[in-house]
Formats: structure tokens, sequence, C-alpha cells
């Protein structure tokens, strides 16, 4: 048996079929961890401690504390107003806990100092993540281990991400780690853990399961009704990872599908959740905010409805069911243009899926669901940061695309979080944050944001996908790679870029993802 071609791969960068279990946190990569650790505990607990969205620190502390007082399974009714699923509670039940080991009799002051804990380390594990995947698909040498150095450094000190976790306090750190893990895996070709995770990451906020799920399903579906999965042993026991190997065809959907199901349970039935009790939380939690912007600086910031000037204007908020042109509400327009934009990445998912075109359509649908539909917070695009730096490390002009992503995020940000309303003191009256509100500034955000949208559309195009440009050619030092152990088939163009088609993607060069997401590798030659 011959490995699977890995079509495409070298987009990003030199290949290597290294296994990650060869790879370990290096001096450097510590280094920059510690680096990136010591600038969050600066931020959350020396310069602005006890800082963030008031509301949102009081919620996760009264929810830390009601988890460690009745458990996951009295959770939702107790919590009162409680609009998160499972995945982020698990974090801060053992907060609550230790909240009350720790200070008895005030436990509350206690767990509001450790709130920002889970997303700053998880902020340092998304970026350990990017650096072990790029180090491990990359051409072996310093080489491999600077692009990886580049892509954690791209994401643990890119402002948004310290922002958000350190100075806000917020949650989305997590969800970018699940979507990570989640497209490392699909990249590889474990299906059953692709699913699992698409299926966790909906239990961590609804919208990241909305970017996964639809890229996992085609994914999975292209690869398994024409037997093109990459061929790899996922983890688990030795004769059920031989047969996963072996066996590419329409039963790894179902088996993916049951994985998907039993992840989903294993969650969220501990807190008294089943399928309905979800899909009541989600319908609930979307009909709260019906309005055309919810402080997010897309295009909708600029248009108000009635008498209501836009968000860019006036800070207001516009209603998003009103008629906004002829019958048609903004909620409608948004909707649609959102379904537009998941069907075109769909059918870019059906047409190529190898490691470059599945990173590109992480980014796109990331950033349309942001871009395009009504009723968005300004932190949804978050999950793009975790992402890019994998391909702005192989290509400047996708460099060019995070920097715009992260100015334009930056001042939504900075604008939002120091709104006197919202901020607690010590960061209501940061430097920037009125002139940020302002038109012109909001203005900008929009644009910069939406160009960045855009030139992933322009990523989408055949021929991006099909011509490796001048400055890829001459940063990516492309070389053949094959799967350890395997055979390659006459006239193979393993590392090489694909014509298109149903070829599949990844052969052995997959195996760079996490070790819970990979397993060990198979032999492809006997």
């Amino acid at each position: 048996m011959t490995s699977t071609p890995a079509h495409g791969v070298d987009r990003v960068f030199g290949a290597s079929g290294r296994p990650l279990r060869a790879l370990s946190a290096t001096p450097a990569l510590i280094i920059l961890l510690l680096a990136g650790l010591a600038l969050r505990l600066a931020i959350a607990y020396v310069f602005f401690p006890d800082s963030g969205f008031k509301s949102d620190l009081n919620t996760y502390t009264s929810w830390a504390l009601t988890l460690a007082e009745h458990g996951p399974g009295g959770f939702y009714a107790n919590a009162g107003f409680s609009d998160y699923p499972p995945g982020y509670l698990y974090l801060l039940w053992p907060i609550g806990l230790l909240s009350k080991l720790l200070a008895p009799g005030d436990p509350a002051s206690v767990a509001m100092g450790l709130i920002k804990l889970p997303p700053i380390l998880i902020d340092l594990a998304v970026g350990a993540l990017l650096y072990f995947l790029v180090s491990g698909w990359a051409r072996p040498g310093r080489r491999a281990e600077g692009l990886g150095l580049a892509a954690a450094a791209l994401y643990v000190f890119n402002p948004v991400t310290w922002y958000d976790s350190a100075l806000w306090g917020q949650t989305d750190a997590i969800g970018a780690l699940v979507l990570l893990l989640g497209v490392a895996a699909l990249i590889r070709g474990n299906s059953e853990g692709a699913a699992g995770l698409a299926v966790l990451a909906g239990l961590v906020k609804p919208q990241y399961g909305l970017v996964l799920a639809p890229l996992v399903i085609v994914i999975l579906l292209k690869r398994h009704l024409t037997g093109t999965n990459p061929r790899n042993e996922p983890w688990g026991p030795q004769r059920l990872r031989a047969w996963l190997a072996r066996e590419q065809g329409p039963v790894r959907i179902g088996t993916s599908f049951l994985t998907g199901v039993v992840a989903f349970f294993i969650v969220a039935l501990p807190f008294g959740m089943g399928p309905y009790e979800y899909l009541a939380l989600v319908a609930s939690t979307a009909g709260q905010y019906k309005y055309l912007t919810v402080n997010a600086y897309n295009a909708w910031a600029l248009i108000g409805v009635g008498k209501t000037p836009s968000l860019a204007s006036s800070g207001l908020w516009s209603d998003d069911t009103a008629k906004l042109l002829g019958p048609l509400s903004g909620f409608a327009i948004g909707t649609a243009l959102l379904i537009v934009g998941f069907l075109i990445g769909i059918a870019r998912g059906l047409w190529r899926d190898d490691r470059r075109s599945i990173l590109v359509l992480a980014v796109f649908l990331s950033a349309a669901f942001f871009i395009l539909p009504t009723r968005v917070h300004e932190r949804y695009l978050f999950p793009v940061f975790a992402f890019l730096p994998i391909l702005a490390v192989g290509n400047r002009r996708w460099t060019v695309a995070l920097v715009l992503f992260a100015i334009g995020s930056f001042i939504n940000l900075h604008a939002i979080l120091t709104i006197p309303t919202y901020a607690t003191d010590n960061v209501k009256n940061l430097p920037f944050g009125e002139l940020f509100r302002g038109y012109p500034f909001v203005l900008l955000s929009v644009a910069l944001q939406t160009a960045g949208f855009a030139y992933a559309v322009w990523q989408l195009r055949r021929a991006a996908a099909e011509d490796l440009d001048a400055i890829e050619v001459a940063a990516l030092e492309v070389r053949p790679v094959r799967a350890r152990g395997a055979r390659l088939a006459p006239g193979s163009a393993v590392g090489t870029a694909a014509s298109g088609g149903f070829a599949s993607t990844l052969g052995g060069l997959g195996r760079a993802a996490t070790t819970v997401i990979t397993g060990r590798s198979v032999r492809l030659d006997g």
C-alpha cells in the first residue's frame, strides 16, 4: 500500500513527516511561553488587578461558587442567569472549590482573583500547540524551530490575545484551543477526534461549534465516501487503531458521528443537559440580543434602523428585526449572507481538503461569523488569531492579513471595554478608549477587519490554491516527503501542489498534531 499523497501541504511551509513525539519543548519555547505568562500576570495582577468587564467578572465568579456549592447537576437550577453551555463551566468549577477552601468566609474575593487564570494558561497552551504543529510540519532543523517559535509568538504576543485574557478576563482562548485541536485532527485524518472536538467546541460556545462542525462534516463526507482519508492510527486500543487505519470507507462516518454523540453526553449529562436542553439554551441566548450588532465593529456598525443612528455614530444598538431593505429585516439579510458564506466554504471544502485549504477555510469561516450576520459581539473574531499564525509564517501576505485583523480587533475591544458602564474603575479611563469609540476609528476598525476577511475570501479562489507565488516559493524551500516506512507510488507528487479534485491529504504529515489527537503513526508499506 502506498502513502496518501500530501497534496498541497507544502503550501504553508516545507514539510516533514516527523511525529510530534519526536519534538520537545526547547529552551527557546519555554522562554517564549514564560515571557507570555509574565506579561499576562503583570497585566492581570500588578497593573490592573480585578480589571475587566464588570458584569462578566461577577457572572463568572457567581458561576464558579454555584458549581462549588451545588455541583454540575444543580448548576442550572441554582445559577439564576446562565447562558453558557457546560464546556467552560468545567474550568470554573475548580476555581469555586479552591476559593471556598482558601477563604471559606469570603470565597467571592478569591474567586474573582482566580477567574483570569484559566484563559491566561490556555493562551500559553495555544502558543505551545502552534509551535508543535508548525515545527512538526516544517523541514527538520533550525528552520523548523524558528517557524514554530514565530507562530507561537504571533499568538502569544498578539495584543488581542493578552487583552482578552489578562485585561478583560474573557473565555475566548478555550474556544480557540478546541478549534485549533479540531482542525489539527481533521488535517491528520483523525475523523473521530475531529468530530468529538467539533461537538466540544459547540459545548464551549455555540458559535465555535457552528464554525468547526460544517468544516468537519463536509470533509469527512468527502474523504470517507471516496476512501481518500489520510491513513494514520488514531488514539485508542491497538486493535481499534489498526482497524481505523485500514478502514477509510463510509463506516468511518458512522464511527465519527458516534464519537460526537458520546462526547456530547460525557460533557453535558453531568449538568443534566440533553440535546433538547442544549438547543433550548442556544435559542434562548440567541434571542436575547436582537440588534444589528452587539458592539462588533463590522459593517452593521455603520447602519442604523428607523430613528436609531448607527453604532458608529451614536454607540446605540439598532433593532435587527425591523424592516431594513424592502420587506427584509437586518436579521434576515445577515442570516442569508452567513448561509451563502458557509455554502461557499462547504463548496471549497468539497473541492480541496489539503492542509492549506483547511486552514484557509478555518480562517474564512471564523471571520465570516464575525463579519456577515447580525447579533455579533466584539470578541467573535477571536478564533482567527489561532489559525492565522500558521499561514503567516509561510506567506507574508497572510502576515499582513493578521496585522489588519489584529489592529481592527484591538480598536474594537479597547473601545468597548473602556465604556464606563461596562468597565471596572481601573480601566474605564484608559487612554484612547473614547477616541476609539468615535466614528473615524469605528470606521477604521470596520475597514481593517473587512479587508482581512476579503483577503481570506480571495484566497478561496482556484488560482490561490493551485499556484505558489514567488514569495512562497522563496520562503518555503519545499521538498518531497512521505510517511515513515511508506513506499511512494511511481510519479507520486508527495509534498507538491495538488491539481485539485478529491485527492486526500497529508499522509504522514498530519502526524504533527498533538499526542491526544494523533496517537501513533501506522506503517503504510504492508
